[in-house]
């Protein structure tokens, strides 16, 4: 996944969504919120992946 950090480069929706076809972004944007893009059709495995992901819950936790 590779992190784009937008209060460095401006970039428009249609340069994102064509990142996006290659591989998820993680879009970080001027105040800090952070989102993730990708295409929709891989959307379920994502889920799926990141569910198994011992990693991932443990940065839910950290977050909670």
């Amino acid at each position: 996944m590779k992190t784009l950090d937008l209060t460095r480069k401006r970039l428009t929706v249609d340069d994102l969504l064509k990142m996006a076809r290659g591989e998820s972004l993680r879009i970080v944007a001027g105040d800090g919120v952070a989102f993730v893009l990708e295409e929709a059709d891989d959307f379920d495995k994502e889920v799926e992946l990141l569910g198994k992901s011992e990693k991932f819950q443990q940065f839910l936790n950290d977050r909670a």
